[in-house]
């Protein structure tokens, strides 16, 4: 969504593009982390650090210990989150295109490291995060907001479903 309200359209293309990007700049950090693995943590401000830890979990460790059933079921939301791409509106690909990025980076780390992501900014005492899950927790933000506009949840000037009726069959 633009600042001034206008929703953001992609096509297929700029949906790809867009998953192509995420994927790469995260895959690119994380390559960076490695690199620098021996030389972490480092504080680059004030209550954020640069650091590698490896999650076998989801968010915030969770399931951890659950080996091949966490890499099955992130697997499974992955392909569903491109199947929801693939059958999206034009106006919810944007979001939908970054959330899959992310979710695919993250996959790629599970099968590369042993079922785990690499984590590595760390923020206070908020367990450690990547950009992976940055982009899938804003592309899944924006899709929440889009889709409450959509339906009459949020206003949104003019914005609506088609045929303009929210809540009726």
């Amino acid at each position: 969504m633009s600042a001034g309200g206008t929703v953001v359209r992609t096509t297929g293309v700029g949906a790809l593009l867009a998953v192509a990007t995420v994927l790469g700049a995260d895959q690119v950090t994380k390559s960076v982390v490695v690199s620098l693995a021996g030389h972490l943590p480092v504080e680059v401000v004030p209550g954020v650090r640069i650091v590698a830890v490896r999650n076998p979990g989801v968010s915030f460790g969770q399931l951890a210990g659950t080996g091949d059933w966490v890499v099955a079921v992130v697997a499974t939301v992955t392909v569903g989150l491109g199947l929801a791409l693939l059958l999206a509106p034009i106006r919810l690909r944007l979001p939908l295109a970054v959330a899959l990025g992310g979710a695919c980076g993250n996959l790629l780390d599970r099968f590369r490291w042993d079922g785990s992501v690499l984590d590595f900014v760390a923020v206070g005492a908020w367990p450690a995060f990547n950009l992976a899950d940055v982009a899938i927790v804003l592309g899944t933000a924006w899709l929440i907001v889009l889709v409450l506009r959509w339906h009459g949840g949020l206003s949104c000037r003019g914005e609506g479903p088609p045929g303009g009726r929210v809540g009726h069959a």
